[in-house]
């Protein structure tokens, strides 16, 4: 939401994305432009609730300023204010610079802020480089967030972990108010189709990285389901849909208005008052979607020992006791269990033995460790050594094999 007005500070932002603060106007309002020497001069006297807008973000959040100049002396005056009043509590400032000559790093850091200086390549701009920059930060924050994430549901965990494999999770971005009845009605069709729903709330990352765990979620999901009307779901709406091949992200209005017309084209559904009151078609439309646009999952043949040879073992692990986990679901459904709560990797090792699946006592007391093992390094960080993982895989192998033999 651009915002260019003191009288907008007090607007709640209605858009996807950032608020944007233009504190020298905008073009379709000449009336607010700061041009003139005196505009500059007097802009802490003309603007001061827009002045201690932008301070305020200086005091409580980390500033990184990106294509900003020493010369602008309304940001200059912002930040010495800062630094008088708070002296060496001002919280930390850095600037992007492309191939700043020393005397210009000299100058900021007098003022408090600390220069990243990209070296210059030859035919690149500047622009290009910031592109770059910020295309590999987005890649290092998919990858490293999910590293230090909680769930606890563990095959949520697992795929976050092992990336590589297919994933099994089905990511709901839908506002809080209609939890419940996604969590009723939908998601016990997610998990019949041997899938994982998931909504952001169910992860728990570092403070200040919401955003970086959507964008993870997205990423790491199979197929994506955004209800549309809520100011983060719109964005999460088009991240999703940037992001995932067509057919894998279905949307749902309240009412067919509710769908923008740039969005039509797309698999979307419409959840009505009256189908909250008589679900039965949505979720028979829902699951017609799901079959059509859920991937061709392998039970993950060849990921354990591909992960062991690269001597990742507790990847390893989990990718096979997740393997193991798909593969006693596929065959060992139980249609008499409480369809909205997943059947556990325990309880799935108890029916095997039950049905002779697995009639070695030594065997079962592998399986039983591997899950211990998967568990303690999905939650406590446990190191594995590569003998360990050997012997778990190896074991995980003869079963899956036999399963899938008698079924």
């Amino acid at each position: 939401m651009p915002v260019w007005d003191e009288a907008q500070l007090s607007t709640p932002n209605r858009y996807a994305g950032p608020r944007v603060v233009k504190m020298h106007g905008d073009i379709h309002h000449p009336d607010r432009l700061v041009l003139t020497e005196d505009d500059y001069d007097n802009f802490l006297h003309s603007y001061p609730l827009l002045a201690t807008s932008i301070t305020a973000m200086f005091i409580d959040r980390t500033a990184v300023l990106i294509g900003y100049s020493l010369d602008d002396p309304d940001t200059r005056q912002l930040l010495a204010l800062v630094k008088r009043r708070l002296g060496r509590l001002t919280r930390p400032m850095w600037t992007i610079q492309v191939d700043a000559p020393p005397h210009i790093v000299s100058r900021y850091e007098r003022r408090g802020v600390k220069v990243i200086n990209l070296p210059a390549i030859r035919g690149r701009s500047i622009g290009d480089q910031l592109e770059q920059l910020f295309i590999e930060l987005g890649q290092y924050w998919r990858e490293s967030v999910p590293e230090s994430s909680v769930s606890s549901d563990d095959r949520v965990a697992a795929d976050l972990r092992v990336p590589s494999e297919p994933s099994r999770m089905c990511y709901f971005a839908i506002p809080l108010e209609l939890v419940p009845w996604y969590r009723d009605l939908v998601f016990p069709v997610v998990e019949r189709r041997g899938m994982v729903p998931v909504i952001a709330r169910d992860v728990l990352t570092p403070p200040g990285t919401v955003v970086n765990k959507v964008d993870a979620l997205i990423e790491r999901s199979a197929v994506v389901v955004v209800e549309l009307g809520g100011q983060f779901s719109d964005y999460e709406a088009s991240l999703a849909i940037a992001r995932k091949p067509a057919g894998s992200v279905l949307l749902v209005t309240e009412e067919e208005t509710g769908l923008p017309s740039n969005l039509r084209s797309y698999p979307h559904l419409i959840r009505s008052e009256g189908t909250e009151a008589q679900p039965e078609y949505f979720i028979e439309m829902f699951e017609t979607w799901l079959t059509a646009s859920q991937p061709r999952r392998s039970d993950g043949s060849g990921e354990p020992e591909r992960l062991l040879h690269h001597r990742e073992y507790g990847a390893a692990v989990i990718s096979a006791v997740s393997m193991l986990e798909v593969t006693l679901n596929q065959q060992l459904s139980d249609s008499s269990r409480p369809s909205s709560k997943p059947t556990s990797i325990r309880v799935l090792l108890r029916d095997a033995r039950t049905l002779e699946l697995v009639q070695d006592p030594d065997e079962y007391r592998l399986l039983e460790e591997a899950v211990s093992a998967r568990n303690e390094i999905l939650h406590r960080g446990r190191r594995v050594s590569g003998t360990d993982a050997r012997r778990y895989v190896a074991a995980i192998r003869n079963v899956v094999e036999r399963v899938q033999r008698t079924f």
